[in-house]
Protein backbone atom coordinates (compact mmCIF):
# COMPACT_ATOMS: atom_id res chain seq x y z
CA UNK A 1 0.00 0.00 0.00
CA UNK A 2 1.65 3.27 -1.05
CA UNK A 3 0.70 6.56 0.89
CA UNK A 4 0.96 9.82 -1.12
CA UNK A 5 4.26 11.20 -0.10
CA UNK A 6 3.31 14.36 1.88
CA UNK A 7 0.53 12.31 3.72
CA UNK A 8 1.45 12.36 7.81
CA UNK A 9 0.28 8.73 7.85
CA UNK A 10 3.10 7.79 5.67
CA UNK A 11 5.62 9.26 8.29
CA UNK A 12 3.62 7.20 11.15
CA UNK A 13 3.45 3.80 9.46
CA UNK A 14 7.49 4.05 8.71
CA UNK A 15 7.95 5.27 12.06
CA UNK A 16 6.37 2.14 13.27
CA UNK A 17 7.44 -0.64 10.58
CA UNK A 18 11.00 0.67 11.84
CA UNK A 19 10.25 0.03 15.65
CA UNK A 20 8.70 -2.91 15.05
CA UNK A 21 11.45 -4.30 12.76
CA UNK A 22 14.03 -3.48 15.26
CA UNK A 23 12.50 -4.53 18.76
CA UNK A 24 12.22 -8.18 16.71
CA UNK A 25 15.82 -8.12 15.82
CA UNK A 26 17.10 -7.31 19.11
CA UNK A 27 14.93 -10.86 20.37
CA UNK A 28 16.00 -12.83 17.17
CA UNK A 29 19.90 -11.65 17.53
CA UNK A 30 19.74 -12.62 21.56
CA UNK A 31 18.47 -15.48 20.67
CA UNK A 32 20.74 -16.69 18.13
CA UNK A 33 23.87 -15.75 19.82
CA UNK A 34 22.44 -17.98 22.66
CA UNK A 35 22.20 -21.00 20.12
CA UNK A 36 18.71 -21.00 20.17
CA UNK A 37 17.59 -21.44 16.33
CA UNK A 38 15.26 -22.64 14.28
CA UNK A 39 12.44 -20.91 15.51
CA UNK A 40 12.52 -17.62 17.12
CA UNK A 41 9.58 -16.98 19.39
CA UNK A 42 10.01 -17.22 23.09
CA UNK A 43 7.59 -20.33 23.51
CA UNK A 44 9.20 -22.64 21.50
CA UNK A 45 12.33 -21.69 23.15
CA UNK A 46 11.14 -21.90 26.34
CA UNK A 47 9.40 -25.58 26.02
CA UNK A 48 12.50 -26.68 24.02
CA UNK A 49 14.69 -25.34 26.96
CA UNK A 50 12.27 -27.07 29.43
CA UNK A 51 12.91 -30.38 27.65
CA UNK A 52 16.01 -30.05 28.09
CA UNK A 53 17.06 -28.98 31.67
CA UNK A 54 13.98 -31.51 32.07
CA UNK A 55 15.40 -34.51 30.55
CA UNK A 56 19.39 -33.53 29.84
CA UNK A 57 20.27 -31.34 32.51
CA UNK A 58 21.75 -29.13 29.96
CA UNK A 59 20.35 -25.46 28.28
CA UNK A 60 21.98 -26.90 24.68
CA UNK A 61 19.44 -26.97 22.14
CA UNK A 62 21.12 -27.24 19.42
CA UNK A 63 21.52 -31.02 19.48
CA UNK A 64 18.29 -31.56 17.53
CA UNK A 65 18.66 -35.31 17.45
CA UNK A 66 19.10 -35.04 21.43
CA UNK A 67 15.82 -32.70 21.16
CA UNK A 68 14.22 -35.21 19.16
CA UNK A 69 14.94 -37.84 22.12
CA UNK A 70 14.11 -35.63 24.71
CA UNK A 71 10.66 -34.68 23.28
CA UNK A 72 10.04 -38.41 22.41
CA UNK A 73 10.62 -39.28 26.55
CA UNK A 74 8.25 -36.06 27.26
CA UNK A 75 5.62 -37.65 25.21
CA UNK A 76 6.27 -41.21 26.63
CA UNK A 77 5.53 -39.79 30.19
CA UNK A 78 2.95 -37.03 29.06
CA UNK A 79 1.33 -38.56 25.92
CA UNK A 80 -0.58 -36.43 23.34
CA UNK A 81 -4.49 -36.42 23.33
CA UNK A 82 -6.42 -38.55 21.22
CA UNK A 83 -8.42 -35.91 18.92
CA UNK A 84 -11.72 -36.23 20.29
CA UNK A 85 -10.29 -35.72 23.83
CA UNK A 86 -7.84 -32.65 22.04
CA UNK A 87 -11.01 -31.30 20.87
CA UNK A 88 -12.95 -31.07 24.62
CA UNK A 89 -9.78 -29.76 25.91
CA UNK A 90 -9.35 -26.56 23.48
CA UNK A 91 -13.29 -26.17 23.95
CA UNK A 92 -13.28 -25.69 27.91
CA UNK A 93 -10.07 -24.16 27.11
CA UNK A 94 -10.12 -20.61 29.87
CA UNK A 95 -8.00 -18.04 30.70
CA UNK A 96 -7.76 -16.05 34.07
CA UNK A 97 -10.33 -15.28 36.31
CA UNK A 98 -11.47 -11.30 35.46
CA UNK A 99 -14.03 -9.84 37.44
CA UNK A 100 -14.85 -6.01 37.92
CA UNK A 101 -17.58 -4.56 40.36
CA UNK A 102 -18.87 -0.73 38.16
CA UNK A 103 -19.00 2.10 39.63
CA UNK A 104 -16.60 4.58 41.68
CA UNK A 105 -15.86 3.84 45.20
CA UNK A 106 -14.03 5.47 48.09
CA UNK A 107 -12.73 4.12 50.99
CA UNK A 108 -9.71 2.10 51.76
CA UNK A 109 -8.52 -0.33 49.08
CA UNK A 110 -5.42 -2.49 48.68
CA UNK A 111 -4.16 -3.61 45.39
CA UNK A 112 -3.04 -7.70 45.91
CA UNK A 113 -1.10 -9.30 43.47
CA UNK A 114 0.62 -12.80 42.94
CA UNK A 115 3.90 -13.47 42.03
CA UNK A 116 4.18 -15.67 39.15
CA UNK A 117 0.87 -17.35 39.81
CA UNK A 118 1.09 -19.92 36.72
CA UNK A 119 5.23 -20.83 37.03
CA UNK A 120 4.26 -21.59 40.87
CA UNK A 121 1.69 -24.38 39.66
CA UNK A 122 4.93 -25.88 37.38
CA UNK A 123 7.12 -25.74 39.72
CA UNK A 124 5.20 -27.18 43.02
CA UNK A 125 1.35 -27.37 42.16
CA UNK A 126 -0.35 -30.44 41.68
CA UNK A 127 -0.62 -31.95 38.31
CA UNK A 128 -0.38 -35.10 36.83
CA UNK A 129 1.77 -37.73 34.93
CA UNK A 130 1.40 -40.80 32.45
CA UNK A 131 -1.39 -42.02 30.29
CA UNK A 132 -4.66 -40.66 30.51
CA UNK A 133 -7.38 -43.03 31.04
CA UNK A 134 -11.48 -42.55 30.92
CA UNK A 135 -14.37 -44.01 32.80
CA UNK A 136 -17.98 -43.80 31.87
CA UNK A 137 -20.02 -42.99 34.93
CA UNK A 138 -22.10 -46.33 34.38
CA UNK A 139 -18.85 -48.41 34.52
CA UNK A 140 -18.44 -51.03 37.27
CA UNK A 141 -14.91 -49.20 38.55
CA UNK A 142 -16.73 -45.83 38.66
CA UNK A 143 -16.90 -45.30 42.29
CA UNK A 144 -12.92 -47.08 42.80
CA UNK A 145 -11.62 -44.41 40.16
CA UNK A 146 -13.33 -41.55 41.99
CA UNK A 147 -12.25 -42.69 45.67
CA UNK A 148 -8.60 -43.41 44.63
CA UNK A 149 -6.36 -40.75 46.61
CA UNK A 150 -3.44 -41.62 43.86
CA UNK A 151 -5.17 -39.85 40.57
CA UNK A 152 -5.59 -36.75 39.27
CA UNK A 153 -9.27 -36.32 37.75
CA UNK A 154 -11.04 -34.62 35.37
CA UNK A 155 -14.69 -34.40 34.72
CA UNK A 156 -17.13 -34.18 31.76
CA UNK A 157 -20.06 -32.13 33.23
CA UNK A 158 -23.51 -30.96 32.66
CA UNK A 159 -24.83 -28.83 35.78
CA UNK A 160 -27.39 -25.83 36.16
CA UNK A 161 -26.11 -22.93 38.71
CA UNK A 162 -27.55 -20.29 40.67
CA UNK A 163 -25.11 -17.66 42.89
CA UNK A 164 -25.10 -18.14 46.24
CA UNK A 165 -24.81 -14.83 48.45
CA UNK A 166 -21.15 -14.02 48.95
CA UNK A 167 -20.45 -15.99 45.47
CA UNK A 168 -17.33 -15.17 43.24
CA UNK A 169 -18.98 -14.94 39.80
CA UNK A 170 -16.87 -17.70 37.96
CA UNK A 171 -18.75 -18.51 35.20
CA UNK A 172 -19.23 -16.57 32.01
CA UNK A 173 -21.70 -16.99 29.13
CA UNK A 174 -18.84 -18.79 27.07
CA UNK A 175 -18.86 -21.42 29.49
CA UNK A 176 -22.77 -21.73 29.21
CA UNK A 177 -22.82 -23.72 25.80
CA UNK A 178 -26.48 -23.34 24.80
CA UNK A 179 -28.29 -20.83 23.16
CA UNK A 180 -30.12 -18.98 25.93
CA UNK A 181 -27.79 -17.71 27.37
CA UNK A 182 -25.60 -16.51 23.74
CA UNK A 183 -28.07 -13.17 23.31
CA UNK A 184 -26.58 -10.23 22.42
CA UNK A 185 -22.89 -10.43 23.63
CA UNK A 186 -23.55 -12.20 26.14
CA UNK A 187 -20.42 -14.25 25.53
CA UNK A 188 -18.11 -12.42 27.91
CA UNK A 189 -20.17 -11.34 31.05
CA UNK A 190 -20.31 -13.63 34.22
CA UNK A 191 -23.50 -15.20 35.38
CA UNK A 192 -25.25 -15.35 38.23
CA UNK A 193 -27.58 -18.47 36.89
CA UNK A 194 -27.78 -20.80 34.24
CA UNK A 195 -26.77 -23.82 32.75
CA UNK A 196 -23.32 -25.74 31.44
CA UNK A 197 -23.15 -28.61 29.57
CA UNK A 198 -20.04 -30.88 28.14
CA UNK A 199 -17.86 -28.54 30.07
CA UNK A 200 -13.97 -30.45 31.23
CA UNK A 201 -13.03 -29.39 34.29
CA UNK A 202 -10.68 -30.46 37.28
CA UNK A 203 -12.07 -31.84 39.81
CA UNK A 204 -10.35 -29.11 42.89
CA UNK A 205 -12.11 -26.57 40.30
CA UNK A 206 -15.63 -28.36 40.33
CA UNK A 207 -15.09 -28.34 44.31
CA UNK A 208 -14.99 -24.64 44.71
CA UNK A 209 -17.79 -23.49 42.37
CA UNK A 210 -19.42 -25.54 44.25
CA UNK A 211 -18.64 -23.42 47.21
CA UNK A 212 -19.41 -19.94 45.01
CA UNK A 213 -22.61 -21.70 42.96
CA UNK A 214 -25.67 -23.79 44.00
CA UNK A 215 -25.21 -26.59 41.71
CA UNK A 216 -28.28 -28.83 40.62
CA UNK A 217 -28.90 -31.32 38.78
CA UNK A 218 -25.44 -32.32 38.13
CA UNK A 219 -24.40 -34.96 36.08
CA UNK A 220 -20.83 -36.48 35.59
CA UNK A 221 -20.92 -38.32 32.04
CA UNK A 222 -16.73 -39.38 31.86
CA UNK A 223 -14.15 -39.53 34.21
CA UNK A 224 -10.82 -38.43 32.59
CA UNK A 225 -7.44 -40.04 34.99
CA UNK A 226 -4.03 -40.11 35.02
CA UNK A 227 -1.83 -40.58 37.87
CA UNK A 228 -0.65 -37.48 40.84
CA UNK A 229 2.81 -35.97 40.32
CA UNK A 230 4.59 -32.41 41.74
CA UNK A 231 7.45 -30.36 40.32
CA UNK A 232 8.29 -32.40 37.44
CA UNK A 233 9.08 -29.16 35.98
CA UNK A 234 10.54 -27.54 39.20
CA UNK A 235 14.37 -27.70 37.36
CA UNK A 236 13.31 -25.74 34.50
CA UNK A 237 11.49 -22.82 36.97
CA UNK A 238 14.09 -22.73 39.21
CA UNK A 239 17.06 -22.24 36.59
CA UNK A 240 14.71 -19.32 35.06
CA UNK A 241 13.94 -17.83 38.35
CA UNK A 242 17.63 -17.89 39.50
CA UNK A 243 18.95 -16.57 36.12
CA UNK A 244 16.37 -13.85 36.06
CA UNK A 245 17.67 -12.57 40.16
CA UNK A 246 21.31 -12.20 39.09
CA UNK A 247 21.42 -8.76 40.28
CA UNK A 248 23.94 -7.86 37.49
CA UNK A 249 20.61 -8.56 34.99
CA UNK A 250 18.53 -5.95 36.81
CA UNK A 251 17.14 -3.25 33.93
CA UNK A 252 18.42 -5.79 30.70
CA UNK A 253 16.61 -7.61 27.69
CA UNK A 254 18.61 -10.71 29.34
CA UNK A 255 16.58 -10.37 32.46
CA UNK A 256 12.99 -9.95 30.49
CA UNK A 257 13.72 -12.63 28.33
CA UNK A 258 14.39 -15.09 31.41
CA UNK A 259 11.41 -13.58 33.07
CA UNK A 260 9.22 -14.35 30.16
CA UNK A 261 10.74 -17.66 29.80
CA UNK A 262 9.84 -18.55 33.25
CA UNK A 263 6.03 -16.99 33.13
CA UNK A 264 5.27 -18.43 29.33
CA UNK A 265 7.75 -20.84 28.16
CA UNK A 266 5.97 -23.79 28.85
CA UNK A 267 2.64 -22.65 29.38
CA UNK A 268 -0.67 -22.10 27.26
CA UNK A 269 -0.38 -22.95 23.38
CA UNK A 270 2.95 -24.08 23.05
CA UNK A 271 1.90 -26.79 25.58
CA UNK A 272 -1.79 -27.25 24.92
CA UNK A 273 -0.96 -26.71 20.80
CA UNK A 274 -1.74 -29.24 18.23
CA UNK A 275 -0.07 -29.46 14.80
CA UNK A 276 -2.25 -28.37 11.80
CA UNK A 277 -1.60 -30.07 8.72
CA UNK A 278 -2.65 -28.90 5.07
CA UNK A 279 -3.14 -31.57 2.59
CA UNK A 280 -4.00 -30.42 -0.92
CA UNK A 281 -5.22 -33.25 -3.41
CA UNK A 282 -7.04 -32.72 -6.56
CA UNK A 283 -10.80 -32.96 -7.66
CA UNK A 284 -11.28 -32.39 -10.87
CA UNK A 285 -9.71 -29.36 -12.61
CA UNK A 286 -9.87 -27.76 -8.82
CA UNK A 287 -7.52 -28.49 -5.60
CA UNK A 288 -8.76 -29.22 -2.43
CA UNK A 289 -6.95 -28.22 0.73
CA UNK A 290 -7.65 -30.29 3.88
CA UNK A 291 -6.88 -29.33 7.18
CA UNK A 292 -5.93 -31.96 9.76
CA UNK A 293 -5.19 -31.25 13.22
CA UNK A 294 -2.59 -33.58 15.45
CA UNK A 295 -2.44 -32.98 19.40
CA UNK A 296 1.65 -32.73 19.47
CA UNK A 297 1.48 -32.16 23.27
CA UNK A 298 -0.39 -33.04 26.08
CA UNK A 299 -2.92 -30.29 26.29
CA UNK A 300 -4.28 -31.16 30.04
CA UNK A 301 -0.72 -29.94 31.17
CA UNK A 302 -1.42 -25.74 30.87
CA UNK A 303 -5.17 -26.76 30.98
CA UNK A 304 -4.61 -27.99 34.23
CA UNK A 305 -2.36 -25.47 35.25
CA UNK A 306 -4.75 -22.40 34.70
CA UNK A 307 -7.44 -24.24 36.28
CA UNK A 308 -5.21 -24.76 39.20
CA UNK A 309 -4.31 -20.86 39.21
CA UNK A 310 -7.80 -19.87 38.56
CA UNK A 311 -9.10 -21.92 41.42
CA UNK A 312 -6.40 -20.35 43.99
CA UNK A 313 -7.29 -16.87 43.00
CA UNK A 314 -11.29 -17.54 43.56
CA UNK A 315 -11.15 -19.57 46.33
CA UNK A 316 -8.78 -16.54 48.18
CA UNK A 317 -11.56 -14.05 46.92
CA UNK A 318 -14.16 -16.22 48.18
CA UNK A 319 -12.81 -16.00 51.69
CA UNK A 320 -11.95 -12.65 52.08
CA UNK A 321 -16.36 -12.05 51.09
CA UNK A 322 -17.06 -14.83 53.11
CA UNK A 323 -15.65 -12.81 56.08
CA UNK A 324 -17.66 -9.67 55.04
CA UNK A 325 -15.30 -7.82 52.90
CA UNK A 326 -15.54 -7.12 49.09
CA UNK A 327 -13.64 -8.07 46.07
CA UNK A 328 -14.15 -4.86 43.42
CA UNK A 329 -11.74 -6.43 41.13
CA UNK A 330 -9.84 -9.25 39.86
CA UNK A 331 -7.60 -9.78 36.80
CA UNK A 332 -5.96 -13.08 36.32
CA UNK A 333 -3.44 -12.98 39.35
CA UNK A 334 -4.20 -9.40 40.97
CA UNK A 335 -7.30 -8.28 42.90
CA UNK A 336 -8.44 -4.88 44.36
CA UNK A 337 -10.22 -5.15 48.00
CA UNK A 338 -10.95 -3.26 51.10
CA UNK A 339 -9.92 -6.05 53.06
CA UNK A 340 -6.62 -4.71 54.70
CA UNK A 341 -3.17 -6.42 54.66
CA UNK A 342 -3.07 -7.53 58.20
CA UNK A 343 -6.29 -9.22 58.17
CA UNK A 344 -6.12 -10.54 54.90
CA UNK A 345 -3.51 -12.48 56.42
CA UNK A 346 -5.11 -13.77 59.54
CA UNK A 347 -8.45 -15.48 56.56
CA UNK A 348 -5.89 -16.41 53.96
CA UNK A 349 -2.90 -17.72 56.53
CA UNK A 350 0.54 -16.18 56.22
CA UNK A 351 1.70 -18.51 53.66
CA UNK A 352 -0.42 -17.02 50.76
CA UNK A 353 1.48 -13.72 51.43
CA UNK A 354 5.34 -13.08 50.49
CA UNK A 355 7.93 -13.77 52.96
CA UNK A 356 11.04 -11.62 53.74
CA UNK A 357 14.00 -12.57 51.55
CA UNK A 358 12.62 -13.55 48.72
CA UNK A 359 13.61 -16.71 47.09
CA UNK A 360 11.56 -19.39 44.60
CA UNK A 361 9.28 -20.19 47.32
CA UNK A 362 7.53 -16.50 46.88
CA UNK A 363 5.88 -18.35 43.93
CA UNK A 364 2.38 -17.77 43.85
CA UNK A 365 2.09 -15.69 46.99
CA UNK A 366 0.46 -12.25 47.22
CA UNK A 367 2.66 -8.96 47.30
CA UNK A 368 0.95 -5.42 48.68
CA UNK A 369 1.38 -3.25 45.76
CA UNK A 370 2.49 -0.10 47.56
CA UNK A 371 2.48 3.64 46.07
CA UNK A 372 5.19 6.29 47.17
CA UNK A 373 5.52 3.75 50.27
CA UNK A 374 1.67 3.77 50.86
CA UNK A 375 -0.17 0.15 50.60
CA UNK A 376 -3.57 1.45 50.40
CA UNK A 377 -5.50 4.14 48.18
CA UNK A 378 -8.42 5.84 48.65
CA UNK A 379 -10.47 6.09 45.42
CA UNK A 380 -11.42 2.88 42.91
CA UNK A 381 -13.30 3.39 39.55
CA UNK A 382 -14.24 0.63 37.51
CA UNK A 383 -15.79 0.59 34.03
CA UNK A 384 -15.93 -2.89 33.52
CA UNK A 385 -13.87 -6.08 33.16
CA UNK A 386 -9.76 -5.05 32.37
CA UNK A 387 -10.72 -1.51 32.86
CA UNK A 388 -10.13 0.30 36.03
CA UNK A 389 -8.34 3.27 37.98
CA UNK A 390 -6.69 3.82 41.39
CA UNK A 391 -6.28 7.08 42.65
CA UNK A 392 -4.99 8.10 46.18
CA UNK A 393 -5.75 11.85 47.29
CA UNK A 394 -6.74 12.69 43.47
CA UNK A 395 -3.32 11.82 42.45
CA UNK A 396 -2.71 8.71 39.51
CA UNK A 397 -1.93 5.34 41.06
CA UNK A 398 -2.58 2.61 38.28
CA UNK A 399 -5.13 1.57 35.79
CA UNK A 400 -5.71 -0.90 33.29
CA UNK A 401 -7.77 -0.48 30.46
CA UNK A 402 -8.17 -2.78 27.62
CA UNK A 403 -7.51 -1.31 24.46
CA UNK A 404 -6.56 1.96 25.56
CA UNK A 405 -2.52 3.15 25.45
CA UNK A 406 -0.78 3.73 28.93
CA UNK A 407 -0.28 7.34 28.14
CA UNK A 408 -3.57 8.56 27.45
CA UNK A 409 -4.98 6.16 30.41
CA UNK A 410 -2.98 8.62 32.88
CA UNK A 411 -4.69 11.78 30.93
CA UNK A 412 -7.92 10.64 30.33
CA UNK A 413 -9.39 7.97 33.08
CA UNK A 414 -8.80 10.05 35.99
CA UNK A 415 -11.79 12.69 34.27
CA UNK A 416 -14.27 9.98 32.72
CA UNK A 417 -17.39 9.06 35.23
CA UNK A 418 -18.63 5.24 35.39
CA UNK A 419 -21.98 6.17 35.68
CA UNK A 420 -22.58 4.64 31.56
CA UNK A 421 -21.26 8.30 29.70
CA UNK A 422 -19.66 7.02 26.12
CA UNK A 423 -16.31 8.36 25.96
CA UNK A 424 -14.18 8.77 23.01
CA UNK A 425 -9.98 9.16 21.97
CA UNK A 426 -7.65 9.32 19.65
CA UNK A 427 -4.75 7.04 19.40
CA UNK A 428 -2.47 4.80 17.46
CA UNK A 429 -4.19 2.03 15.91
CA UNK A 430 -3.79 -0.77 12.94
CA UNK A 431 -6.79 -0.26 10.51
CA UNK A 432 -6.91 -2.92 7.37
CA UNK A 433 -6.25 -1.37 4.41
CA UNK A 434 -6.61 -2.14 0.74
CA UNK A 435 -3.20 -4.16 0.65
CA UNK A 436 -3.22 -5.40 4.29
CA UNK A 437 -2.90 -3.49 7.93
CA UNK A 438 -1.09 -0.08 8.22
CA UNK A 439 -1.16 2.03 11.30
CA UNK A 440 -2.50 5.42 11.51
CA UNK A 441 -4.52 7.53 13.69
CA UNK A 442 -7.91 5.80 15.27
CA UNK A 443 -11.02 7.31 17.77
CA UNK A 444 -12.02 4.44 20.15
CA UNK A 445 -15.31 4.77 21.81
CA UNK A 446 -15.51 2.81 25.34
CA UNK A 447 -17.58 3.67 28.37
CA UNK A 448 -18.62 1.65 31.56
CA UNK A 449 -20.23 -1.86 31.11
CA UNK A 450 -22.32 -4.00 32.42
CA UNK A 451 -20.18 -7.11 33.61
CA UNK A 452 -23.68 -9.05 34.68
CA UNK A 453 -26.10 -10.84 32.08
CA UNK A 454 -29.58 -10.11 32.72
CA UNK A 455 -31.24 -11.98 30.25
CA UNK A 456 -34.62 -10.12 30.71
CA UNK A 457 -33.47 -7.09 29.50
CA UNK A 458 -32.29 -8.63 25.95
CA UNK A 459 -34.20 -9.72 23.68
CA UNK A 460 -33.34 -13.05 22.15
CA UNK A 461 -32.42 -13.61 18.46
CA UNK A 462 -31.36 -16.51 17.56
CA UNK A 463 -29.86 -15.25 14.03
CA UNK A 464 -27.67 -13.21 15.87
CA UNK A 465 -26.17 -16.18 18.28
CA UNK A 466 -24.23 -17.79 15.57
CA UNK A 467 -25.13 -20.72 17.88
CA UNK A 468 -26.03 -22.74 14.85
CA UNK A 469 -22.79 -22.19 13.23
CA UNK A 470 -20.83 -24.09 16.77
Amino acid sequence: YTFPENDPRRISFLHYAKVDAWSQAMIARWLIEKGYTGSYTIASNGLKMALAIRYRDTLDISDRQSNFYAKMDFNRKYPPLDRVKQDIVEASLLGGFVWGLVGTYHGSFYHYDYSSSYPKEYYSGKLFSGRIYSIDCDSPSWKRVLDAPNYFRWFLVDFDFVIRENGIPALSGRECRNVDNQMNGAWNKKMREGHCSNKLITESYLEELMKNYDISNLKIWECWFAGRASGDFAPFIEYCYNKKSQPELKGTTDRLIWKTFMNGGIHGKTITKTHRKKVEYPEGERHIVKETTDPEYCALIGFSAMMNARERLIRHCRMITEAGYTIYMCDTDSMVTDCPPDVAKEILGDEAFEKEGGGIDNLGTFEIESFEGNEGFDEFRCWGLKRYLELDHGKYRKSAFAGMHDEIQRNALIWWRTDGTKYSWLQRGRVTGPFGKVVEMVWKTAGAENVWFEPSNVPFHPSKTGWERM
